[in-house]
């Protein structure tokens, strides 16, 4: 079995020139004796003389549509010869005795030559249109292949497997570094000799076919073909076959490379500018954060260091001529400014530390409770106007959390809902299972969320549409924290506006494992 046959997917590479197989014209020329036995036995049935012909020139026809134009040659030549030797009179010597039969076998011999010819033609013509096919189809799987890759090493790993397929040889892609200088693809094939590093070079600098079997460089181990896309030359391709390289130097073949080195080229082109591209917009995002942070920050530090500034300068040119009572304002204002002041550098350095991944949760088996109530503990001040319910079930499990960021998201949304409802309005806090997780609830019965402000209300520097209470207005983070601090849990949060009025903002805490077990059994005390 050949290898085209035994890999069908496969075009090897096609040989400079089709080299004589003698096995052709043995079969040759035993088609032709078999040809000969039908004509023999026609000739005998007493057929006339041009269906006997027809008997050999169906010879050459077979012989020259299954082997070519030599055989096909060899056939023609053959059928005269056998017709004279064996159905001509005499019988068994190529004299003749009547001089008409000259004109009869050179009519036969033109005619079996253009014959042959002519269906070896048909039948060079329906080669090359298989060999195009497997071309398209390889050029075709090659391009959806990269199309659907993207990255530059998995770029070349497609490349590499695809074109060893198709060619059966080492295939190494030089791609240019950082200083400029060629350098082999990791995972590629080839040897980065001098001469083929030399090679690789001439054919990047001059968009040029380099290497064995060429002019430029052809003591190359391989023949290097410059990946060139539409912006100019990307890398270069090297391929070596075991049968020979010198098999590459065919048009076909070589046609057939340079169209696999194109989209090549297109794709590692392609995977550059989407990475610049991404690049691009990370610089464009990260301007942007930064712009929205400066704006924010130096917005939310303005007021208070001006009022920081008005009181403490108020009690420095006054002194002793202000009453108790205004000095305590004074000093009053000064600490809760300044208190705001650090609030708002916590939340920047702690949305910092988020997004860079600096803190890992610490999880540790809890009750939840237990933060809830902290969480309540630190916001005594800020939910003085504000009455609190909470709602945590008896047989709530325990749950493996980090406690001290936990309470900062009930903190965080505990604040806010007091922030933005009236003095006196409710705010509740509910838990509850579902399935896997934990679900933790903040509601109020303020004037809720805008239409479609529920979509971006976790987002860094957004601030709710309603009014938020006078003095307490902050940078727009602190809902970007919760987030952040849920999903490196694990969970999930969001808002809604609630029926009857008022928002509630819920997060969840994945149930992960078995809690332990607690020794619920009191120590026995002897009698």
């Amino acid at each position: 079995m050949s290898q085209q046959q035994a890999n069908p997917g496969r075009e090897p590479p096609a040989a400079p020139e089709r080299q004589v197989r003698w096995e052709d014209y043995a079969w040759t020329a035993l088609i032709m004796a078999l040809c000969l036995g039908l004509a023999k036995v026609a000739s005998l049935a007493g057929l006339a003389e041009p269906n006997v012909v027809m008997m050999l020139l169906l010879g050459v026809v077979f012989v020259a549509v299954r082997y070519g134009r030599g055989p096909g040659v060899a056939a023609s030549v053959a059928a005269v010869l056998l017709y004279d030797f064996f159905l001509v009179l005499p019988f068994h010597t190529f004299a003749v005795a009547d001089a008409q039969y000259f004109l009869t076998f050179g009519v036969m011999l033109v005619v079996a030559l253009v014959i042959s010819a002519l269906t070896s033609r048909v039948r060079q013509h329906a080669e090359d249109a298989r060999r195009r096919e497997r071309r398209t189809e390889a050029l075709y799987r090659l391009t959806r292949q990269l199309a659907a890759t993207s990255g530059q090493y998995a770029l070349v790993a497609v490349a590499q497997r695809e074109l060893n397929e198709l060619f059966g040889g080492d295939v190494g892609i030089f791609l240019p570094g950082q200083d400029g200088a060629l350098q082999r693809a990791a995972g590629t094939g080839l040897e980065d000799g001098v001469a083929d590093i030399a090679a690789a070079r001439q054919a990047f600098d001059h968009e040029k076919l380099a290497g064995v079997g060429t002019g430029a460089l052809p003591g190359a181990k391989a023949l290097y073909l410059p990946l060139v896309g539409p912006e100019g030359p990307v890398g270069v391709l090297g391929i070596r076959l075991p049968q020979g390289s010198e098999r590459l130097l065919t048009p076909d073949q070589r046609q057939l490379l340079e169209a696999c080195a194109g989209q090549i080229a297109l794709a590692l082109q392609r995977s550059a500018m989407a990475e610049q591209t991404q690049r691009v917009f990370v610089e464009v995002e990260a301007e942007r954060v930064r712009s929205s942070l400066l704006s924010s920050v130096s917005h939310d530090l303005r007021t208070p260091l001006a009022v920081i500034a008005g009181s403490s300068s108020s009690l420095l040119e006054s002194g002793d001529a202000q009453t108790a009572e205004t000095r305590r304002e004074l000093l009053q204002t000064i600490y809760d400014e300044t208190s705001r002041m650090a609030i708002l550098v916590e939340n920047v350095l702690r949305m910092t530390q988020l997004q860079s991944g600096a803190i890992v949760p610490q999880k540790q088996w809890q009750p939840l409770e237990e933060v809830v109530g902290s969480a309540l503990g630190r916001l005594g001040k800020a939910l003085a106007d504000h009455p609190v319910t909470t709602r945590i079930p008896a047989n709530m499990p325990l749950l493996q959390f980090d406690g001290v960021l936990i309470e900062q998201v009930l903190i965080n949304l505990v604040d806010n809902a007091a922030k933005y409802t009236p003095p006196g309005t409710p705010v509740e806090i509910t838990a509850s299972t579902e399935e896997q997780n934990a679900a933790v609830e903040v509601a109020d019965r303020g004037p809720g969320l805008a239409p479609g402000e529920a979509r971006h209300i976790f987002d860094k520097f957004v601030r709710g549409a309603a009014g938020a209470t006078p003095g307490r207005r902050g940078a727009g983070l602190g809902l970007a924290i919760c987030r952040a601090i849920v999903e490196i849990h694990g969970g999930r949060i969001g808002a809604e506006n609630r029926p009857g009025g008022g928002a509630r903002f819920l997060f969840t805490i994945p149930i992960e494992g078995k809690p332990p077990a607690v020794d619920a059994e009191a120590d026995k005390v002897s009698p």
